[in-house]
């Protein structure tokens, strides 16, 4: 009986420690949460309905009234414990769902800025290509009037010749 609370305060640190230092394991958290709430009420009932079993197996040196307040006790802080994280367990709902839509909406913003950076990329890349077509258009003119200028009205098709 002692190992087994011994094991459910294990568990019901180890929860507290994954649930203080990782906040991106909340399913682990809330695995050994529920697994160390289990634990506790299964604890309870079992000091609670076999009182005098329990006592038997402790076979305290203690006079037996001592020894059913130290076990009422001992299932009064279980109990205390159970409460505890019960509250931890609502508490880390809470913070996970504020965490969830918080996340929901900065991943909406990041959308919102994707959308508006492509406009804008496509924009420049419509006017860079406007501009290059601009550029082509002015270098074959001036092609055009250099071989002008160069060859004049000399120039005839190799058909006619």
């Amino acid at each position: 009986m002692g190992l087994a609370i011994l094991m459910i305060s294990g568990i019901s640190l180890l929860s507290s420690l994954v649930g203080f230092y990782s906040h991106l394991c909340f399913i682990t958290h809330v695995s050994l949460l529920l697994a160390s709430l289990i634990g506790q009420i299964l604890g309870i009932l079992a000091l609670f309905t076999k009182e005098r079993s329990t006592l038997s197996m402790l076979k305290s040196p203690r006079d037996p009234k001592e020894a059913k307040l130290l076990v009422r006790l001992e299932c009064g802080v279980l109990m205390a414990m159970l409460m505890m994280q019960m509250v931890v367990l609502m508490l880390s709902c809470a913070v996970q769902s504020c965490w969830v839509r918080e996340y929901e909406g900065l991943e909406a913003e990041r959308e919102a800025m994707t959308k508006k950076r492509s406009r804008r990329i496509a924009k420049v890349q419509e006017e860079s290509m406007a501009n290059a077509e601009k550029i082509a258009e002015i270098k074959a003119k001036e092609f055009d009037e250099k071989m002008k200028n160069k060859y004049g009205g000399k120039v005839k098709p190799e058909f006619e010749a």
